[in-house]
């Protein structure tokens, strides 16, 4: 008889600061999984004491469970879509935002919250994929499925010339040149993006910076749609897939935070970051990324969902 094993692993950029993790996991075996990444936090603002991507990504595990807890019994299936997982996911952000009294605040895309997301669904014998941004799913050892943001990318090498230029310059100065982008930036950080061919939308994302970037407002090519309770953004970050449950062994979702996919243990995840980052332990080199790491070894919160085929 055919079972699906379902394991689950979260690890928190800082292991001194677990509460400001904001990825999350759901499991509700034998037929639904899902990995939600809360937007990084750029503005220092708490709300109930959380950051605003932790609670995002907590409304958005709570509506996914209860959406489908609801089509298990005859309910609609709102994850046959990317389209439809987004827009439920987007309900349950504007839910928040009445809750916290930030309806009118949060036209502002700077003051959004957000979420990317990757669900799998089991329905008919079909294993189905659908998600938003950054986040992936990969059936057994094909190529993963998620859209990211070539911009993104580009602040990422811009980091990484920051430090060849200057090894001892702090983490903290690289981050605020990072946030401001090049308007904001010092000389020494001016002069480093030089380094980088960018034309084109490389160079508006030079001069935005991570929080120009996140105040795009719709239809700006900086902008990315993904999970924000206002859902004005598009479905350019959308995607979606579909593999027979006979025809798949093992699947795997994570969020970005892993830069390394492994097998299909959470063992070989685990040695796999830790390579990683005995590589490049300031993700400068082979795994650029626009955050370094702490001193638990990780840049970003890391979640994960395996679910491997028995019988």
């Amino acid at each position: 008889m055919t079972a699906w094993v379902f394991e689950t692993l979260v690890l928190p950029k800082d292991d001194a600061a677990p509460m400001a993790c904001e990825d999350r996991v759901l499991v509700l075996p034998p037929d639904f999984a899902a990995v939600i990444d809360g937007a990084t936090d750029l503005t220092g603002q708490r709300f109930e004491g959380r950051t605003g991507g932790a609670l995002a990504a907590e409304a958005i595990v709570a509506a996914f469970a209860q959406a489908w807890l609801r089509a298990r019994q005859g309910g609609p299936d709102p994850f046959a879509t990317a389209q439809g997982a987004l827009a439920l996911a987007d309900r349950a952000i504007a839910r928040l935002y009445r809750r916290l009294g930030l309806t009118e605040a949060a036209q502002d895309p700077a003051r959004r919250m957000r979420a990317a997301f990757a669900v799998a669904s089991l329905r008919d014998g079909v294993w189905r994929g659908v998600g938003v941004g950054d986040c992936a799913l990969r059936f057994d050892d094909r190529p993963p499925i998620l859209r990211d943001h070539s911009a993104e990318q580009v602040l990422a090498a811009w980091r990484a010339t920051m430090i060849a230029a200057d090894p001892h310059r702090s983490e903290t100065d690289i981050r605020a040149a990072l946030l401001g982008g090049l308007a904001r930036a010092d000389a020494p950080a001016r002069q480093a993006a030089t380094r980088i061919l960018a034309p084109g939308l490389a160079e508006r994302a030079l001069q935005a910076g991570l929080a120009g970037m996140r105040a795009a407002r719709p239809g700006d090519p900086l902008g990315f749609g993904v999970a924000d309770g206002v859902g004005d953004m598009g479905h350019g970050f959308c995607w979606q897939v579909e593999a027979r449950a006979d025809s798949a062994t093992a699947l795997a979702l994570w969020t970005d935070g892993w830069l390394a996919p492994a097998g299909h243990q959470v063992d070989d995840w685990i040695a796999a970051a830790r390579r990683v980052h005995a590589e490049d332990p300031r993700r400068s080199r082979r795994f650029p990324c626009v955050k370094g790491a702490t001193p638990s070894g990780r840049h970003d919160d890391m979640g994960l969902v395996l679910i491997n085929r028995t019988g």
